[in-house]
C-alpha cells in the first residue's frame, strides 16, 4: 500500500472542496454580487471556522475557513482507524457483542482498504464544510449577536475555545446554534453522499443502495473521532447549563446519529431500497460504536469510562435532561428569527424536537421511543 503524503492529502481535500463549492455556488448563490468562497489556512491547529455576520448583508459574501492542519489529520485518522478495525484485539473485542446489536463486518465490503480511508477522510471533511455552511445560511451570527452586544463578525471555530468566557446567555445560543448547524450539515451530507452514489459503480443502479449505505458507516466512524477533536479529546460533564462554545461529542453525536437515520429512512422509502429501519439502528451504533472505542483508545486521555462514550440513544441520557430543557426554550426563542433569515432553506435539516422529546425533557416518560426512528 503506497503512503500517501501531505501534498496529495492537500490537493485532494481542495479539488473536493472546490467542486462541492462551485456546485453551491451555482445552485444558490446566483443573486449579483453573492459569493461564496473557501480559504486554507496555515494555522497549525485541528479547525474550521466560519466568519458570521452580526446583521444580514445583501448580497451575501461568505467565506468558510479550512486548516491544511485539519485536512491532514482527517486522512491520519481514516487511516488509523482502518488499522484499528483490522486489530486482532479490536475484532475479539466486539465479537463479545450479542449478534443483534452488530451489523456487518467492521469494514463495509463494498469498498477496498484504500477507499473505505478515503471515504472516511471524504465524508468527514464534507460534513464539516456543510456545517460551516450551515452556520452561514442560517445567519447564525445575527443570532449570536442579539443581546450580546457585538457588533463584528462572531466566529463559529469548531474547536472547543477554553478561553473564551461566554456568559450563560451566550452559551445558550452558541451550544444552540451549534445543534442547528449540525442538523442542517447532517442533511446536506447525507445528500450529497446519495448524490455522489445515486448511479451505481458502472452505472449498476442496484449498486446505489449498499453503496450509500457503507458511505454512511463510514461517516459515522469518521464523526465519531472528528467530534472529540473538537472536543480537545475529553469528554466534558453532562452540566444542567450549557458551558463553553460546544455541546458534549457525545450529545451531539446521538443528535446526529439520529439525523442521519431518519434521512436514511426518507431517501429509502423515496428510492424504495430494501434496509430495513432496525438495519439501519444497528449499523449506525455498530459504527459510532467503532468511533468511540477508536476515539478512547487512540485520542481521549482515557478520564472518562469507555462506557459513557458509546451511543446508547438520547432517551437514555437522562444527565441531559435539564441542559436540554435550556436548549429548546433557547431554540423556541430563536427559530423564528432563523426562518426568516435562512437564505437558502433546507426543511429536513432544520432543527427539530418532536412533542414526545419534548414531553421526555420536562418531565414525562416516553412511550419506547428509544428504539424508533424517529
Amino acid at each position: 500500500m503506497s503512503i500517501v503524503g501531505d501534498q496529495e492529502i492537500y490537493a485532494y481535500a481542495m479539488e473536493v472542496i472546490s467542486n462541492i463549492t462551485d456546485d453551491v455556488v451555482s445552485a444558490k448563490y446566483s443573486d449579483p454580487g453573492a459569493n461564496l468562497s473557501v480559504r486554507w489556512s496555515e494555522a497549525d491547529e485541528f479547525n474550521a471556522s466560519a466568519p458570521l455576520p452580526p446583521v444580514v448583508e445583501h448580497p451575501p459574501g461568505h467565506v468558510i475557513v479550512i486548516n491544511y492542519a485539519l485536512a491532514k489529520q482527517l486522512y491520519r485518522d481514516a487511516e488509523n482507524f482502518v488499522k484499528f478495525t483490522e486489530d486482532p484485539r479490536t475484532i475479539e473485542f466486539v465479537n463479545k457483542f450479542p449478534k443483534e446489536y452488530r451489523y456487518h463486518l467492521l469494514l463495509p465490503v463494498e469498498f477496498s482498504r484504500e477507499s473505505c480511508i478515503k471515504n472516511i477522510f471524504l465524508a468527514s471533511l464534507t460534513w464539516i464544510y456543510f456545517h460551516e455552511l450551515a452556520h452561514l445560511n442560517q445567519e447564525h451570527g445575527v443570532v449570536r449577536a442579539d443581546g450580546t452586544h457585538l457588533d463584528e463578525p462572531s466566529y463559529a471555530d469548531e474547536r472547543e475555545d477554553k478561553k473564551k468566557d461566554l456568559t450563560l446567555r451566550e452559551a445558550l445560543l452558541w451550544h444552540t446554534t451549534e445543534l442547528a448547524a449540525d442538523a442542517e450539515g447532517t442533511v446536506r451530507c447525507i445528500s450529497e453522499l446519495h448524490r455522489h452514489f445515486a448511479q451505481g459503480k458502472g452505472g449498476d443502479k442496484f449498486q446505489a443502495e449498499p453503496d450509500l449505505i457503507a458511505a454512511s458507516y463510514l461517516l459515522i466512524c469518521g464523526l465519531s473521532c472528528v467530534l472529540y477533536r473538537f472536543n480537545g479529546g475529553t469528554l466534558k460533564p453532562a452540566y444542567d447549563y450549557p458551558r463553553g462554545t460546544h455541546p458534549n461529542a457525545i450529545f451531539r453525536l446521538e443528535q446526529i446519529i439520529k439525523k442521519i437515520c431518519q434521512a436514511l429512512v426518507f431517501i429509502g422509502e423515496t428510492h424504495q431500497y430494501e434496509i430495513s429501519n432496525r438495519e439501519i439502528l444497528k449499523l449506525t451504533k455498530q459504527a459510532a460504536d467503532l468511533g468511540a472505542y477508536f476515539t478512547y483508545f487512540y485520542l481521549s486521555d482515557r478520564s472518562s469510562d469507555l462506557s459513557e462514550l458509546v451511543v446508547r440513544g438520547l432517551y437514555e441520557r437522562p444527565e441531559y435532561k435539564r441542559y436540554m430543557q435550556k436548549i429548546i426554550s433557547t431554540w423556541d426563542e430563536i427559530a423564528p428569527a432563523l426562518k426568516v433569515n435562512t437564505r437558502y432553506p433546507v426543511q429536513a435539516g432544520f432543527l427539530y424536537f418532536s412533542d414526545k422529546y419534548r414531553d421526555y425533557n420536562f418531565g414525562n416518560p416516553p412511550n419506547n421511543e428509544g428504539n424508533k426512528v424517529s
